[in-house]
């Protein structure tokens, strides 16, 4: 259990962070061990949803894509997806 804390955290904490496994003491990770729980899931299926401001009002949402209009090559992408993807 230990080695998958800490390969976890290294993964997803910056290096260096105070959250990193490498600064938490031993007495810490050894009383806070006994509540975690591993465990697996094989993923049979996956389903996605696109989170591109649709929940905004029609301002908010028109701003966004002004700004992103104004964009580089992938904030234009991004607008594109957006109004794509607009429900009405």
């Amino acid at each position: 259990m230990v080695e998958i804390l800490r390969s976890t955290t290294t993964r997803f904490e910056e290096k260096g962070s105070p959250s990193s496994f490498e600064f938490l003491p031993d007495a810490y990770v050894s009383k806070h061990l006994k509540a975690i729980v591993g465990f697996e899931i094989q993923v049979t299926s996956l389903n996605h949803t696109f989170k591109l401001s649709q929940n905004k009002d029609d301002e908010t949402f028109n701003a966004i894509l002004i700004n992103l209009d104004q964009g580089d090559d992938q904030s234009r992408a991004m607008a594109t997806q957006m109004r794509k993807h607009k429900q009405p």
